[in-house]
């Protein structure tokens, strides 16, 4: 389809009734701001900056104007179309801004009479409820003991349906009685819904599980399970991020994020689900949209078409020159596709695109094709006389910034920054083992880069939250942690590891330090739990790569020495 400029990270889509506008949030480092499209002439017309935003965006039934999730400004702010403009006319405010309240607006929506206004909040895990007839508005606050994603309405005004992140879980508010009175089991780390038009049914995306599941809303309970990953066996990965259904009910559309697709079902008998295909679109799909009049599909892509070169830096000897410097965080800008709902032969050639655009990955996980001898097993279970192998990183370079200036490789010598005098220890490394030349890596920054170094994933929680921290605008750095929101479907390699009875040892990657160099670190995953090197530093920059060498070098000898 055709694609829309925006801003970093967009993760909050709506459009209005009329279908001559969409409305997008914009959420990564760079300040966030709200994009007002134009549907007719698919461009972006205007965007207005706001002090901080999260995912939750909504139109008012009656189209005049729309309520926005304020993030960790910790409100709510409703703009109004005057003519050809959108301005915000009114903030509601739940408390004050971080780091002094912690309330974290998430997603949103509106009922039907556009009198309640429900909003979900992460930081403090609760539904807050608000009554738009009253002045000044009324603000109910519902526990929820889990931290939320989004909620939305039921077609008959009655309950609201909420996905709780951490929880695996759905829940349902009935607004005669505010309370929460039921919740249903579902897969890890729900996050987008869509009811059928009837609503009768309710789908909800499980990022960590590559499943969306459908709830019957008559019974409250699951019926189906739906696998949207590329593969039957594919492992946890391809994160589902939202979902919508067709005006008439017959196709359901879910966002792969990490397949960077839309997966295609057919729902129009219930319990019959059948699978139709993929949708190639942008990096990272966050949202996707049905036209309401139009044979059409909106999705956001968060990350844009494609990754960029970074001529201008992070260059050390141009430091403190910002005009010469451009951060990797804000370099990466999002779109909007709109592709016209396919016809069964073009559904077909776009599937076949998706599988071209993910080469092999079947066949290389079952067999190699290296050539003999190779260390490498040509397929799982095979013999190797590998016996050990050392894991090190090093973070936040490209390869061309450090192997740029190689002839073996494919390379730009443009962008090299540290050439082979500067390191000459990496260029012996690389020409005595390998050079991998066309590397790519699904992450930007250290939040995602270590979990995607070790668990070959970031979920959903790790991606749609480093940016605001990052962007100095609220938030904990907790990525280099195990907890319910970062930990990945797979687990991650000393999982897998244990699981293969391979011994293993982390010397600093998902530690927390001790206060002094005396004080030995601790695990900071379940998995690392007595494998862990007690007196080896984890982040630290006043422990120097010579006292790693050191700590590492002792521990090693020690256990040499003892077999």
């Amino acid at each position: 389809g055709s694609q829309i400029p925006l801003g970093d990270l967009p993760l909050g889509l709506d459009v209005s009734a009329d279908g001559k506008l969409a409305v997008v949030t914009n959420n990564g480092v760079s300040n966030p701001a709200i994009s007002v499209i134009d549907l007719a002439t698919e461009r972006e017309v205007q965007r207005v900056p706001v002090k901080n935003a999260w995912l939750g965006i909504k139109f008012a039934r009656g189209h005049r104007s729309f309520f926005v999730s304020g993030g960790n400004e910790n409100v709510v702010y409703r703009f109004a179309i005057q003519e050809d403009t959108v301005a915000v006319t009114d903030t509601i405010r739940f408390a004050e801004p971080y780091p002094k309240g912690n309330i974290s607006v998430a997603g949103l929506d509106i009922d039907g009479t556009d009198s309640l206004l429900f909003v979900t909040c992460k930081g403090d895990s609760a539904l807050r409820v608000v009554n738009l007839k009253t002045s000044p508005y009324s603000l109910t606050r519902i526990p929820l003991d889990a931290v939320p994603y989004t909620c939305l309405a039921s077609k008959d005004g009655k309950r609201v349906f909420i996905s709780l992140w951490s929880s695996s879980e759905v829940a349902a508010y009935d607004v005669s009685s505010s309370a929460i009175t039921a919740r249903l089991r579902v897969g890890e780390h729900p996050n987008g819904l869509a009811q059928s038009p009837d609503g009768k049914r309710l789908f909800v995306a499980n990022a960590n599980k590559n499943t969306v599941s459908v709830v019957d809303l008559s019974t409250w309970k699951v019926t189906e399970t739906i696998t949207t990953s590329l593969y039957p066996e594919s492992p946890p990965g391809s994160t589902p991020s939202s979902v919508a259904v067709t005006p008439d009910g017959g196709l359901l559309l879910v966002a792969n994020a990490d397949n960077n697709c839309l997966a295609v079902f057919d729902i129009s008998k219930p319990g019959q689900t059948k699978a139709r295909g993929f949708i190639p679109v942008g990096w990272y799909p966050t949202a996707v949209r049905i036209h309401p009049i139009e044979k059409k599909i909106l999705v956001l892509n968060g990350k844009g078409g494609t990754s960029l070169p970074n001529p201008k830096g992070p260059n050390p000897s141009l430091r403190g020159r910002p005009a010469y410097e451009e951060y990797i965080g804000t370099l990466l800008k999002g779109t909007m596709s709109v592709i016209e709902i396919p016809n069964s032969k073009q559904l077909a050639e776009y599937s076949g695109k998706v599988y071209q655009n993910t080469p092999g990955v079947e066949e290389i996980s079952r067999k190699s094709t290296c050539a003999k001898p190779n260390p490498i097993p040509t397929q799982p279970g095979d013999p190797t006389p590998i016996k050990y192998v050392f894991y090190i990183i090093k973070e936040n370079r490209t390869y061309d910034q450090v192997f740029g200036d190689m002839p073996e490789g494919h390379g730009d010598s443009t962008l090299c920054l540290f050439p082979e005098r500067v390191t000459p220890n990496h260029h012996a490394l690389a020409r005595e083992f390998v050079l991998l030349d066309n590397f790519y890596v699904d992450a930007e920054v250290s939040a995602d880069g270590h979990n995607w170094s070790m668990a070959a994933y970031a979920t959903d929680y790790v991606e749609k939250t480093w940016p605001t921290l990052y962007g100095g605008r609220g938030g904990q750095y907790d990525f280099e942690r195990e907890h319910v929101l970062t930990r990945p479907g797979g687990g991650y390699l000393w999982d897998l590891c244990r699981r293969k009875k391979v011994s293993y040892r982390s010397y600093g990657e998902y530690v927390t330090n001790g206060k002094t160099d005396k004080d030995s670190a601790k695990a900071s995953a379940a998995g690392l739990e007595g494998h862990v090197a007690p007196f080896f530093r984890g982040w630290d920059l006043e422990y120097s790569d010579v006292d790693r060498v050191k700590a590492w070098m002792k521990e090693f000898e020690e256990r040499e020495a003892t077999g």
